[in-house]
């Protein structure tokens, strides 16, 4: 089990993230209609520990927004509320993921279809840490706070254990931490403390048996079984990586990186030992005779933490600082995935500006033919990569999307005016402004306005949530519907202050939401309004929205967002709008 390091949240000594600004973003709430401004908290989710879990994905967990959470190799993100803070994770014998909550001394279990079941800890305070399976069908853990280790069965009996030579509480004494099964048959946790500073082994029967490290207050933190026999674990302080017989023999290998602060450790497909370096912002494998490579994260401040094995042979990793879960290949590539909010604003040039979780996976800039400009960006499925299109029917494809075909044989006065994905990223629609649907890939024809007079063009067009449908509006708030989208009313034939510009569904309702050039918001069916931004003055014209959260957010076209939801507001360009419009946004 790889651990973020106890001292982070309860002592703030390493560079994590207090607990009084964690405690103050979790306190957040918005109470009123209102657009987010750029002084909103943002809710970051530090993803810390990961662990290969029996489903063929990786778990980890979101301690800034009380989360466990899964993701698939392929980069597919499901998460799962908590009811306290949760820190490390653990596959089980039971076939179930097993947590610990740093805050509310509970262990939890989650079943790889999300179900929760939470236990108590007998002791008050104890912040349980660091989890591991044992060789006797139970899970291991650690309890920082009162420097114990407990075992819990898997109906959820727990047993503590107290450390013989520390107090039964504080955090100057010993803080127990990571923890691993050995080959020996015992559980081997670290003592991370300045003055503890050991490494220590208990039993399935609790006898504990302690051994000190050589390098004074080198704060050892994660702790592996390696593929030598012996036991591998990082010292933060020290900037160390260590390695200790069955025996408590010691041998200690200096990071090259000063102040790599390394963290997470586990044991590669590859023969070696991988860690990561918090403050370093790199990953590194050692070999089992001490050599040491490191790589760099393609993202600045990603701070890793927490690191595991993947069943696709390669290594996966946390990035606290950057809300991002990624891979590493036994060669070296870092292949990164965004966690949370975030959304893309694309200019009309086919320049990409991206906020929050949402990661740039390149743009369409000098790509355009002569006389063309973009018009929309949609994401993939797994928001892993996105699709712009252009008004001439050109579609460039970015990340893991895929190119099925442009628009060809567009009649005069004709444009293409925006994209929609299928629901599973292998097809899509291209829409026209005389309200023609062009279907690509396996998206599927479900009828259009061609050849039917319209009071004003098609401007934006999207998929039903199931993406068997799609709706159409037009300038004058006209809206048609095809598939399984259903017709809940329109502006069509009623006065508007400025031309509707877009369309959203909203999942929950099965409603809709338009968005008028002037900011006016119209919902209909079960759509709630959230708010809106007709009657107030606006640099630029809105020039679209999406639903984002449990409301939407509109964009202008000098790349104003205006965030009408309970999830954060994640930034702008409204205060340092581009030379050229901005024409289509799109959420993760």
């Amino acid at each position: 089990m790889a651990s973020m390091g106890v001292v982070a949240w309860k002592r703030a000594k390493s560079a994590g993230v207090a607990l009084a600004m964690l405690a103050a973003a979790l306190a957040v709430t918005a109470t009123e209609p209102a657009p987010q401004s750029a002084s909103a908290a943002f809710f970051a989710s530090n993803p810390s520990g990961i662990a290969a879990g029996p489903d063929g994905n990786l778990w980890f967990t979101e301690p800034g927004i009380q989360k466990v959470a899964k993701i698939t190799t392929t980069g597919v993100v499901t998460e799962y509320p908590v009811t306290g803070v949760p820190h490390g994770i653990a596959a089980g014998p039971d076939g179930n993921v097993w947590f610990t909550e740093i805050i509310g001394d509970r262990v939890g279990k989650i079943t790889t279809a999300g179900a929760v079941t939470e236990y108590s800890v007998p002791t008050a305070h104890s912040d349980p840490e660091g989890i591991a399976a044992g060789p006797d069908g139970n899970l291991w853990f650690t309890e920082p706070g009162v420097n114990k280790v407990a075992k819990i069965t898997t109906t959820g009996v727990i047993t503590e254990y107290l450390i013989p030579a520390c107090p039964t509480s504080g955090y100057d004494s010993c803080v127990p931490n990571g923890i691993a099964a050995g080959p020996d048959g015992s559980l081997w946790f670290t003592e991370t403390f300045y003055q503890a500073n050991k490494v220590a082994k208990i039993t399935t029967t609790g006898v504990i048996t302690e051994y000190p490290l050589p390098t004074p207050s080198s704060g050892p933190t994660s702790i592996v079984a390696g593929p030598d026999g012996q036991l591998w674990l990082t010292e933060s302080y020290a900037n160390k990586v260590a390695k200790i017989t069955t025996a408590g023999l010691v041998t200690e290998y200096q990071v090259p990186t000063a102040d790599s602060q390394p963290q997470g450790i586990a044991t590669g497909p590859d023969g070696n030992v991988w860690f990561a370096e918090f403050r370093g912002d790199k990953v590194a494998k050692i070999t089992t005779q001490g050599v040491i490579t490191e790589f760099p994260t393609p993202t600045a401040n990603s701070h890793p933490v927490g690191i595991a094995a993947g069943p696709d042979g390669n290594l996966w990793f946390t990035e606290y600082g950057v809300d991002k879960v990624a891979k590493i290949t036994t060669t070296g590539m870092v292949i990164e995935y965004g966690l949370g909010p975030g959304y893309w604003m694309v200019g009309s040039t086919g320049t990409v500006y991206a906020f929050g979780g949402a990661d740039p996976f390149g743009d369409a800039t000098g790509l355009l033919p002569p006389g063309a400009r973009a018009v929309h960006i949609d994401p993939t499925p797994t928001f892993n990569g996105y699709w712009i299109v252009d008004n001439l029917g050109d579609v460039y494809a970015f990340g893991d999307a895929r190119y099925y075909g442009g628009a060809t044989g567009l009649t005069p006065g004709e444009s293409v005016a925006s994209l929609s994905g299928t629901a599973d990223g292998q097809g899509y629609w291209l829409f026209t402004s005389k309200g023609r649907a062009l279907p690509f890939g396996d998206a599927v024809f479900y009828g259009d306005m061609a050849g039917t007079p319209l009071n004003g063009p098609v401007l934006g067009s999207v998929a039903t949530p199931s993406g068997k449908g799609y709706y159409m509006v037009a300038s004058d708030g006209g809206i048609f519907s095809f598939g399984d989208a259903r017709f809940q009313g329109s502006m069509g034939g009623k006065r508007l202050n400025g031309p509707v510009v877009g369309l959203a569904p909203d999942a929950a309702s099965g409603g809709y939401w338009l968005v008028a050039t002037d900011g006016g918001i119209f919902s209909f069916g079960g759509a709630a309004f959230h708010g809106s931004m007709g009657g107030r003055p606006l640099n630029r014209p809105v020039i679209g929205m999406v639903a984002y959260g449990d409301g939407y957010l509109m964009v202008a076209s000098d790349g104003g967002i205006f965030d009408f939801s309970s999830t954060p507001f994640l930034g702008s360009l409204g205060g340092n709008p581009p030379a050229i419009p901005i024409v289509g946004v799109a959420v993760r």
